[in-house]
């Protein structure tokens, strides 16, 4: 039986006892996808950021991969394993990650017009291989800042290699998990030198150069994420500046990337306050070479 409760429905068994929760889409109140009580509960204290990444209109395994996300965040270990497992399992999955070898063509090719070897990935801050992808590069920055597009790789979530430790003296500040940002939020974090400043930044309402912050921009910078010394953060990727066609506005000081590169590949001890400047999205796949 399913009774419904806002977007809601609420499915019982015989004995009025909760087997699961359907959630509806606003729009056309069909159902978008179903959830056992558990996981409800998980997903709506999750932030709005992953619901909407289960509630997307997308394949069961991505649907599944935002399980492995909500369950990670909430510490259950035995579901996120179960989720992550119908992930691996899935024929959907392999079948679009076979097609993205297309998609790795394409990378190869921007590896090669950077004229850089790929496979070597150095540690710290500086690398500037991703700027000449970038829509523009204006002087400045802190320097302190990783800066392109963004994500979560949902193969390195599926397999459990999706989080790393902070090494001693060095945190790690993110916007919140599974949400894309804004070019100007990116901007902000190019340039934001500590915590206390990004904080400073959020309750004057001005930004570092000055520029008056968007309601957007206090959207996207929401429960961002501090990952201090010796804490376990989710392992992200850097995107080069014009991932996918489309290009960012960088400053010249922010770290770039031209390959895929995990975000526990830049850290090194003792680097102080490093931002990333990109989104925490999750995709199904990344192409690695």
């Amino acid at each position: 039986m399913a009774t419904a409760t806002s977007n809601v429905a609420v499915n019982t068994d015989a004995n009025g006892q909760v087997v699961s929760y359907t959630i509806l889409d606003k729009a056309t109140n069909q159902p978008a996808l179903i959830m056992e009580p558990a996981e409800f509960e998980v997903f709506r204290n999750a932030p709005a950021g992953v619901q909407a990444l289960m509630k997307s209109q997308s394949p069961q395994y991505s649907l599944d991969m935002g399980s492995v996300v909500i369950y990670g965040i909430a510490g259950n270990t035995d579901k996120a394993t179960e989720a992550a497992r119908a992930v691996v399992t899935s024929p959907e999955y392999w079948r679009d990650t076979a097609l993205s070898l297309a998609g790795a063509v394409a990378v190869e090719a921007t590896a090669a017009k950077a004229g850089a070897n790929s496979s070597v990935v150095e540690r710290g801050l500086g690398s500037t291989s991703g700027h000449e992808f970038a829509a523009t590069v204006t002087e400045g920055g802190s320097g302190q800042a990783l800066a392109g597009h963004g994500a979560m790789d949902g193969t390195s979530v599926a397999l459990g290699t999706s989080q790393y430790v902070s090494p001693s003296g060095t945190w790690v500040v993110t916007p919140r998990p599974g949400i894309t940002i804004a070019d100007s939020t990116g901007r902000i974090l190019e340039n934001v030198t500590s915590v206390e400043h990004l904080e400073n930044i959020l309750s004057s309402g001005i930004g570092p150069n000055g520029q008056i912050l968007a309601p957007r921009n206090f959207i996207d910078l929401a429960g961002y994420n501090v990952v201090a010394p010796g804490e376990t953060g989710y392992n992200y990727t850097l995107l080069n500046p014009s991932f996918q066609n489309k290009p960012l506005n960088i400053f010249s000081k922010s770290t770039t990337t031209n390959m895929p590169t995990q975000l526990s590949n830049f850290l090194e001890p003792n680097m102080g306050c490093v931002f990333w400047a990109a989104c925490t999205q999750a995709l199904p796949f990344i192409p690695t070479r």
